[in-house]
């Protein structure tokens, strides 16, 4: 993201499909074929974990300095500045974008606290894996 960080849902796979598709029926990206099934968020999660431990990385510095250039050591909310406004104004989007797929799927907005948007069609690309129902809680609890 703009950010330089890699926001990825950790139950995030790959979709088989060609390309990933926006809001507004745009296609945005496309994925690979090989790449169709990849578990790519629990990925990610292992190799910020084991960083140059991991298989893919021990011993290779050109991969690890690559994955660090991509943000993949970066978390999500190092920022500051007008780069935090940017990345909060980015979360605010995503969470509007998956109130309104909740309300056109289920007709309501009585999400329930456990509920996490699925990583499948038809909800938005962007918003797989988020926790809805926590989020949703949290606000109404302000």
């Amino acid at each position: 993201n703009a950010t330089g960080t890699l926001e990825i849902p950790r139950d995030f796979i790959v979709p088989s499909c060609g390309g990933a598709v926006d809001r507004d029926g745009e296609t945005v990206g496309t994925w690979p074929s090989r790449s169709a099934g990849l578990e790519l968020g629990r990925e990610v999660a292992l190799i910020r974990r084991l960083r140059s431990s991991h298989p893919m990385i021990n011993g290779k510095a050109d991969a690890m300095q690559t994955l660090e250039n991509l943000g993949v050591f970066s978390e999500p909310g190092e920022v500051k500045g007008e780069e935090e406004v940017g990345v909060r104004k980015k979360r605010w989007e995503i969470l509007v974008a998956a109130l309104e797929a909740y309300m056109e799927l289920v007709g309501d907005l009585d999400v329930p606290t456990s509920f996490v948007i699925p990583n499948s069609e038809p909800w938005p690309l962007q918003t797989r894996g988020l926790p809805l129902g926590a989020r949703v809680m949290a606000i109404r609890s302000m």
